[in-house]
C-alpha cells in the first residue's frame, strides 16, 4: 500500500508572492493572522516549526518525518502558466539533493491564480490559458522530475495528476494528454500514467482520457456533510462549520464509481486562514473518525486496487 501525500511548496518566500500579496508574504503569513471564528475554534498553527522550503534541512526534515510515519510519498503541486513557473524552488531542491530519499509525483494546478484562491475569474492575478503548443512546453519542462529515479511510475508510466481537467474541455484535454503520452514514448518511457481530481465534482476521467480519478476531499463531501450550528465571534465570517460523523460513519465517500479511483482522507480541514470571508470550511472530526476513516480506505483499497 502506497500512500501518497499532497504537498504545498508556498512556504517559502517569492518575488511574485512579495508582489500581489506584500514584503515575504508566504502560506505562514496566512497561518499566523488567522483569528478564532466561532467559539472553540482553534485555528491551526505550525506544525513543529516554521519551515521554509528553500532550506534543504527542510526537505531533509520533511521527508524523514513522512517515513517515520507511513507516509510513502508526495504529490508536489506544479504551478506552470504557459511556460512561466510559480513555488517551483522546493522541486528543483528536491531534484538537485538525490540524497533526500522520498518518491514523488506532479499534480498540475490548471487554474487561474486568483485573490480568492479559488482558481476562478474573479480579482485574477494570473490567468490559465490553455495553447496548441502547450504540450510540448510542458513535457519539457517535467521531464528532468519524471526521469528521476525517485519519481513514482506505474508500468514504466510516470504517474501524473491533474487538478481540474474540465477548464481544458474534452477535445483540448484528450489532445493534450495524448500528445504528453508520446512525447513520454519518444523518450523510453511507455507513456503516462494520467490521474485526474474530483475537485468541483469532476467524474469523467475517461471521457477526458484519463485513467482514473484521485479523489480531492472534501470535495464531493460538501454535499453530503451536516452543517453545525456555532456561535460566530465574528459576524462578518462567511464561513460554515460541518460534520464528517456521518460520511465515516456511513461511508457516504464510497459512491461505486465504474472507473479507477485513488481515495483520498484528511486528519482535518480548516480553510479559515485564506477564506474566513469567502465561504470557508471547517470539517470537524476527531482523531477516532479519521483512524475508522483511513483504516475503511485503506480496507476499500487492497479490495479494488490490488496492484
Amino acid at each position: 500500500m502506497k500512500i501518497i501525500s499532497f504537498y504545498l511548496p508556498q512556504f517559502h518566500q517569492t518575488e511574485e508572492n512579495s508582489m500581489w500579496w506584500g514584503e515575504g508574504h508566504t502560506e505562514w503569513t496566512l497561518v499566523n493572522e488567522a483569528k478564532p471564528l466561532f467559539d472553540g475554534h482553534t485555528p491551526l498553527s505550525p506544525p513543529l516549526n516554521e519551515y521554509d522550503l528553500t532550506d534543504v534541512e527542510a526537505l531533509k526534515w520533511q521527508a524523514k518525518l513522512a517515513k517515520d510515519y507511513g507516509i510513502y510519498g508526495f504529490c508536489i503541486y506544479h504551478y506552470w502558466f504557459e511556460g512561466k513557473k510559480l513555488l517551483h524552488k522546493p522541486l528543483e531542491l528536491l531534484l538537485e539533493h538525490t540524497e533526500i530519499d522520498i518518491p514523488f509525483c506532479l499534480c498540475w494546478a490548471n487554474e487561474n491564480w486568483t485573490k480568492r484562491w479559488d482558481g476562478g475569474n474573479n480579482e485574477l492575478i494570473l490567468e490559465q490559458k490553455y495553447r496548441d503548443d502547450d504540450a510540448e512546453k510542458f513535457f519539457n519542462d517535467i521531464l528532468p522530475f519524471i526521469s528521476d529515479k525517485r519519481y513514482e511510475r506505474i508500468d514504466n508510466k510516470p504517474l501524473l495528476m491533474i487538478y481540474r481537467p474540465e477548464l481544458f474541455g474534452i477535445k483540448r484535454c484528450k489532445k493534450f494528454l495524448s500528445d504528453l503520452d508520446g512525447l513520454a514514448k519518444q523518450n523510453g518511457f511507455d507513456g503516462f500514467w494520467f490521474m485526474a481530481s474530483n475537485a468541483y465534482d469532476f467524474d469523467r476521467p475517461i471521457e477526458y482520457g484519463f485513467h482514473g480519478i484521485t479523489e480531492f476531499p472534501p470535495h464531493t463531501l460538501w454535499a453530503k456533510a451536516r452543517k453545525l450550528n456555532v456561535d460566530k465571534i465574528s459576524q462578518r465570517a462567511d464561513f460554515c462549520v460541518v460534520s464528517m460523523t456521518d460520511i465515516i460513519a456511513k461511508k457516504l465517500w464510497n459512491k461505486n464509481e465504474s472507473y479507477p479511483v485513488f481515495r483520498g482522507v484528511f486528519p482535518s480541514w480548516d480553510n479559515s486562514p485564506r477564506k474566513a470571508y469567502s465561504h470557508g470550511f471547517c470539517f470537524d472530526m476527531s482523531q477516532n473518525e479519521f483512524e475508522t476513516w483511513l483504516m475503511d480506505v485503506l480496507d476499500w483499497t487492497s479490495a479494488h486496487n490490488p496492484r
